[in-house]
């Protein structure tokens, strides 16, 4: 399930492809002529909980390259977990977030994701950034 339509075609740029870090349905969505990025669960403003380290990690470096390809306006996740506070997470199951983080991300979000997977390379660990926590179970 992969194809794209192209700015000026008459039709909306939408492109998915699969990164699969969580299950065989993980995909990226990419749509509209300056690039809004649809990440699902593969990074959102929370805890990014991986169970496979190296899909993971193949996946933050094909998203990475997708997004220096292209002009990406918008990185959207799934949820937000995390508080306004950087590097604070609300209690997993809460349902009442006043002062949760923005649920928009920027590519340097992307960026610093890959740069951290590829620093914890062979030794992943839990690695909290401001806007979102790697989690390896």
């Amino acid at each position: 399930m992969e194809g794209e339509a192209r700015p000026g075609s008459g039709q909306d740029f939408l492109r998915p492809f699969r990164t699969g870090p969580k299950d065989e349905s993980s995909w990226i969505w990419a749509g509209g002529i300056r690039l809004s990025l649809l990440t699902g669960d593969t990074l959102y403003p929370g805890l990014l909980t991986v169970q496979d380290w190296n899909a993971y990690r193949r996946s933050a470096a094909r998203l990475a390259a997708f997004a220096q390809q292209h002009e990406v306006a918008l990185v959207v996740g799934n949820h937000i977990e995390m508080k306004k506070a950087p590097g604070e997470l609300y209690p997993i199951g809460t349902t009442f977030q006043p002062d949760e983080h923005a649920l928009p991300l920027k590519t340097a979000h992307i960026e610093e994701l890959h740069a951290a997977c590829e620093a914890m390379a062979d030794s992943p660990h839990r690695d909290v950034h401001d806007d979102f926590i790697i989690d390896v179970s």
